[in-house]
């Protein structure tokens, strides 16, 4: 039988069976749905304030250039291609998690790991503001996609720890002493 346990570094265990990881997946795959919201909106003219208010819940995490976005239905998706890159892939390793931990490897990150992945993603970003290297979307997506699985294997053990130690609080029962 296989485990959906996580191992963490100083052997705790973490489920993925829980309530905790399936409110992080079920907000994951609501965040990745909204994104291509404003695309299938827009196929219909009568919910046209859906599609800008769509595209309006994501302009404070995404500059939302058209011409650095995937197209759906001739519509840009709610943000641009990296950020694109970043949610979806962060969710689809959400999703392989618990596939993973049934291998019995833990896939906690460090945080000098994590900045490790996010450095192509810097850099790409950097040397096309410099005007060095002119970026494409390729590129974009690419860096993005690791940047995600870096988020998804930092955040999820910690997120899932941090929900196991908050439950744990809430039902252990309260003791007054007098």
């Amino acid at each position: 039988m296989t485990s959906q346990n996580l191992t963490r570094r100083n052997n705790t265990s973490i489920s993925f069976r829980g309530r905790g990881y399936l409110l992080l997946l079920g907000m994951s795959i609501a965040w990745c749905v909204g994104i291509i919201a404003a695309p299938l909106f827009s196929l219909h003219h009568e919910l046209a304030v859906a599609t800008w208010i769509a595209r309006l819940f994501y302009s404070p995490v995404c500059h939302q250039e058209s011409a650095r976005s995937y197209i759906l239905f001739g519509f840009p998706l709610s943000v641009c291609g990296r950020c694109a890159a970043i949610y979806f892939s962060f969710t689809f390793t959400v999703m392989l998690l618990p596939l993973l931990a049934s291998c019995r490897h833990s896939f906690e990150i460090s945080l000098p790991l994590l900045f490790l992945l996010l450095t192509p993603m810097l850099l790409n970003v950097a040397l096309d503001s410099f005007g060095i290297v002119s970026n494409s979307m390729t590129s974009r997506t690419a860096t993005g996609m690791m940047a995600g699985i870096g988020f998804a294997l930092y955040i999820v053990p910690a997120w899932l720890a941090a929900w196991n130690e908050l439950t744990h609080r809430f039902r252990t029962p309260f003791t007054v002493r007098s």
